[in-house]
């Protein structure tokens, strides 16, 4: 037995584990756990170790079934997929399915139910559940016949953990794997799985007691950050109107160090709208004046950025704020559907600017780098290249001077124009038509349809409420998405991250992928039937060719396989800064797998922060 707390009721005053009477689960909570729990097996197997190899091969969870134990699904890291109620399970995980039968609790030989009877002495006490370790291998003969008969070759280890809702048992949940642990992967393995209980019963018991809305409960157990332990929770005011900032206290076990996150701090730009800020606050901070701001890219709201986040704040100590531009949540928008249009100008003249300020009002000491993503890249470098333009356009003198503000620019698979590589037919019509009539005959064309023809409905394009909609209509959808990401060759290459999992795929769909403006998309649609610029709605600022203005130090980081943003698109841009140091790196990922690969975010991350040192 491994991690059992000390008893602290003793001899035949205490209880003894096969005395405890384990109670059946409500018609009520085991409807709700059949919509969610194929979430505890896919988040098991998405586990990884700090070294970012998975933990387990297989996760199976036993579900307490009246007085009876039952295995009712099952997962692999080489094939996650939900299988309850699919409409073509993997045939392999579906003969698993079907060869299980139900364990009596009663069963002297049913260690999961020996295992559940002393959990709930453990749980009542205050105390973590145990986690049993097995053998499969040596110590098969301590399991019931119905479960060695489904044991592989490849299941040698086990590890068992008991599941809690409001302090009633609901089932064990297994992780295996096929070979054994080092004693440092051990330790991990315990806080991962502690963490994951803590996890699963807060969610379970939040949504039964609010919405009981099943698809939230899934998307919030497979988001569960199983490295980090949540010590405080508290609430800090903002101004009059405002919604209250939620501040996470808590220690990460992967960086050992203690650290909070703030969400939200709302800051009104522009029209009504607003930008959200969150930030990452390593207790003890870098001595170096800097901080950083992150940028996502287009149609990604700031979660796309969480793991370089988390990396910058934690192992490098900085302080570190993550942006939400307007639209990118209901609080960032206007309440008049009038108002629900924007363009890539505001990002760049309004709502960056309002996060410097923001920044340096916070901060008064120190200067910012900025690390964008994409669109988030492309903000900084055109606003630090068309400042004086931006300045006499919008007649504000106290716009922040990019020289004075920012020490440095990380973009990430950045362009300056765009020119996707790509085989869609529908894109090569397009270029071949513009190319037909002259190009401002063209673009004046299609800005007329944007802005007189697309009614309010269509001023902005949500791919978060289509991807959501998807998933709640049927898990079958949603396991489709994830089917066709990887084998549809135009969202594969979109995402370009081979390594992808279902839990890493459904928080892209359902979590970072946002709403966006149709004159942004119009904006970056006119710069694809262009000729190799990019322009300010109203034609009036070529950002493409302001990049000579830039000043400020740039670290470009380039993905090989990227077929959105091109190295050519990124490398001619940079070709016209000339007054300020550029380099360069590559890396063989794709447009989203740069930010998302874990190896090529910590290396990404480590250059950065040498790159940094030197500013």
């Amino acid at each position: 037995m491994s991690g059992e707390s000390s008893d602290s009721l003793q001899g035949s005053f205490g209880p003894r584990a096969e005395q405890i009477h384990v109670p059946p689960i409500s018609e009520d909570l085991r409807a709700f756990l059949k919509k969610i729990w194929f979430a505890f097996v896919n988040k098991v197997v998405s586990l990884r170790f700090l070294n970012d190899r998975f933990a387990f091969n297989h996760s199976v969870f036993e579900a307490i079934d009246g007085e009876c134990l039952q295995i009712t699904v099952s997962s692999s890291k080489h094939a996650m997929r939900e299988l309850a109620d699919t409409s073509t399970p993997p045939k392999s995980f579906a003969s698993f399915v079907s060869r299980t039968s139900p364990i009596p609790l009663d069963d002297e030989r049913n260690l999961s139910a020996t295992l559940i009877r002393r959990a709930i002495i453990h749980v009542a006490q205050g105390n973590d559940p145990p986690i049993e370790e097995l053998d499969l291998v040596r110590d098969s003969e301590r399991l019931h016949p119905r479960l060695s008969g489904l044991l592989t070759p490849a299941m040698q280890r086990a590890w068992l953990l008991p599941l809690f809702v409001r302090q009633t048992p609901i089932g064990v949940l297994w992780a295996i794997r096929n070979s054994p642990l080092t004693r440092a992967q051990r330790r991990q393995v315990r806080w991962k799985l502690q963490t994951l209980f803590e996890g699963i019963s807060n969610i379970i018991s939040y949504e039964l007691d609010h919405d009981r809305d099943d698809y939230t409960a899934r998307r919030s157990i497979e988001k569960i950050e199983e490295n980090s332990r949540i010590e405080l929770i508290l609430h800090r005011r903002q101004a009059p109107g405002l919604p209250p900032v939620k501040s996470l206290y808590a220690y990460s076990h992967r960086f050992r160090r203690e650290y909070r996150l703030d969400t939200s701090y709302l800051v009104p730009s522009s029209g009504g709208h607003s930008v959200s800020i969150k930030q990452y606050l390593p207790r003890e901070s870098n001595p170096a004046p800097i901080n950083i701001l992150m940028i996502p890219g287009f149609f990604c709201n700031r979660s796309a950025m969480d793991r370089l986040a988390m990396e910058m704040a934690l192992k490098f100590r900085y302080k570190v704020l993550s942006l939400d531009v307007r639209g990118r949540s209901r609080f960032t928008a206007p309440t008049h559907k009038r108002d629900l249009s924007w363009t890539v100008d505001d990002y760049i003249h309004d709502d960056f600017p309002t996060a410097l300020t923001w920044i340096r009002e916070r901060y008064p000491g120190e200067r910012t780098v900025v690390f964008g993503h994409s669109m988030g890249g492309m903000i900084p470098m055109f606003y630090a290249g068309a400042y004086r333009a931006i300045a006499r356009q919008a007649g504000r003198v106290a716009l922040p001077d990019p020289e004075d503000r920012l020490a440095g620019i990380v973009s990430i698979t950045s362009p300056s124009y765009v020119d996707l590589e790509t085989n869609l037919a529908m894109v090569d019509l397009l270029r071949r038509g513009a190319n037909l009539l002259p190009r401002r005959i063209a673009t004046r064309a299609l800005t007329r349809v944007l802005s007189r023809t697309v009614p309010l409905s269509f001023r902005t394009i949500d791919l978060n409420r289509f991807f959501t909609l998807l998933a709640k209509v049927s898990r079958t959808l949603r396991a489709l998405s994830y089917d066709l990401g990887t084998r549809v060759p135009t969202i594969k290459d979109f995402v370009g991250y081979d390594q992808i999992t279902p839990p890493e795929w459904y928080f892209l769909m359902e979590d970072v992928f946002c709403e966006e403006s149709s004159k942004v998309v119009f904006q970056f649609i006119r710069s694809q039937l262009g000729d190799c610029r990019f322009l300010s709605f109203d034609e009036s600022i070529d950002y493409t060719e302001q990049l000579c203005n830039v000043r400020v130090p740039i670290y470009a980081f380039l993905g090989s396989r990227d077929t959105l943003a091109p190295a050519r698109t990124i490398l001619e841009g940079l070709e016209r800064v000339a007054l300020a140091p550029v380099k360069t790196a590559t890396y063989a990922q794709g447009h989203l797998g740069i930010i998302m690969h874990p190896p090529t975010v910590k290396r990404l991350c480590a250059r950065a922060h040498e790159w940094i040192q030197t500013l």
